[in-house]
């Protein structure tokens, strides 16, 4: 380690001993650590912490969108459909979202809604697969229910593309392309 390389430390450590103020905007939440502890919740304003001992997270609580990637998925009655879907979505409690239980939210988003999605669309039949008012309500309520322990509040979920579709899974013994084991 060279000379400069020390300094520059020495000086980050002390400088991480002088207290600091993070300004959280009235879109947004924050979680602190202190000590490496339980989380605290921070609502918007001024807020002060010290580096030295405290490591800070600010996440936007506002309303957000969510894009999700198509989806290949079997109805019940056997037919292929690829779906696409959206989630609309707020944070309302940042401990939850970032702080205990998880740490990438909107990923959460995208997983957990499209877990909602899957089990709303394998439970149709082909009479029921073009009701996208009672699919897209069914599939915000499963949405929210899921979410809700992560600290976001679901807007809505819906579908935003529905069409039949022929799937072909490559990989595995049985597809285009056989796998031989030997």
């Amino acid at each position: 380690m060279s000379i400069f390389e020390w300094v520059g430390q020495l000086i980050d450590l002390l400088v991480s001993c002088i207290p600091r103020f993070a300004i959280i905007r009235a879109t947004h939440l924050g979680v602190k650590w202190p000590c490496g502890g339980k989380p605290v919740g921070l609502e918007p304003g001024i807020r002060w912490f010290w580096p030295l001992v405290t490591d800070m997270e600010i996440v936007v609580a506002a309303r957000q969108t969510n894009q999700m990637p198509p989806q290949s998925l079997t109805i019940k009655d056997g037919s292929d459909y690829s779906v696409r879907g959206v989630c609309v979505y707020s944070i309302y409690d940042s401990v939850l979202a970032i702080g205990e239980k998880n740490w990438d939210v909107d990923q959460t988003v995208t997983d957990l809604s499209q877990a909602a999605i899957s089990e709303v669309v394998a439970a149709c039949d082909e009479d029921t697969i073009g009701d996208l008012d009672l699919n897209n309500k069914l599939i915000t309520e499963k949405a929210a229910i899921l979410l809700h322990k992560y600290g976001v509040a679901v807007e809505t979920c819906r579908l935003v593309e529905c069409v039949q579709s022929s799937t072909y899974r490559i990989l595995g013994g049985s597809g285009a392309f056989p796998i031989e084991v030997e």
